[in-house]
């Protein structure tokens, strides 16, 4: 998710100093980026575990526990508002996203990453070997699918108020470790990994990421494999 991070950053090319909201922040590594260009950085998710993380990783950040459809945020505080696969997973993804354009200032940028692509992303069907594991639960979502079709993204954005100029762009990357426990230890501590332990337990999740990622471990031990993401960029009203 790293290069998707990047990708973002430079396209909106805030100056430090500059304030910038992340929804579904969850751990806060792209919080703990931009806080080290200097933005004054603000982030909400719903676990508080995550959060804990996320306060380590990025200690000026402002980090609140709360709905992606209520930000405790006053209206039009923020140069910018990215959400990096967040919305979909909001009981009403619409309304999670008009507040998103709410909270932002007037003409800024506001966000929108998903998974790309799904049959052409490796990460995509190691990220699926946990489906069965948080069956019922909203860190799983058809939504998801349905906004990387052609025009889902901007259908969605439309839906939410936001404006003209877009801009629609995949970032294709590669997630590559040195061994296959460090890509499990780096797999179990995202957002999804860690609902599924909450569910089941943390061995049942390494053994499924295990299983998922053998068919990319390389010869020489290392593991290897593709990661698509598609964004959105559009504007408040």
């Amino acid at each position: 998710m790293s290069a998707a991070y990047r990708t973002i950053l430079a396209k909106l090319a805030l100056n430090p100093g500059q304030s910038l909201l992340d929804v579904g922040c969850g751990a806060g590594m792209f919080a703990s980026m931009a806080s080290a260009r200097g933005l004054l950085v603000s982030g909400i998710d719903a676990s508080d575990a995550l959060l804990a993380i996320a306060r380590k990783r990025a200690p000026s950040a402002d980090f609140r526990v709360g709905d992606l459809e209520d930000l405790p945020f006053p209206g039009e505080s923020f140069d910018a508002v990215t959400g990096f696969n967040a919305y979909q997973f909001a009981t009403n993804p619409v309304a999670a996203l008009s507040a998103a354009g709410r909270a932002a200032k007037r003409g800024a940028p506001v966000v929108v990453v998903i998974w790309g692509r799904h049959k052409a992303s490796d990460a995509a069907a190691v990220v699926a070997a946990l489906a069965p594991l948080l069956a019922g639960s909203r860190t799983t979502s058809p939504r998801a699918d349905a906004l990387a079709q052609e025009g889902g993204l901007r259908r969605f954005v439309e839906d939410g108020g936001l404006v003209a100029p877009f801009e629609v762009g995949d970032v294709n990357t590669e997630w590559s470790y040195p061994s296959l426990a460090t890509a499990v230890r780096g797999l179990n501590s995202a957002g999804s990994a860690r609902s599924a332990a909450d569910r089941t337990n943390e061995h049942t999740v390494t053994r499924a990421h295990e299983a998922a990622l053998r068919p990319y471990v390389k010869a020489d031990g290392t593991v290897r494999l593709s990661a698509v993401f598609r964004y959105i960029i559009a504007r408040a009203p």
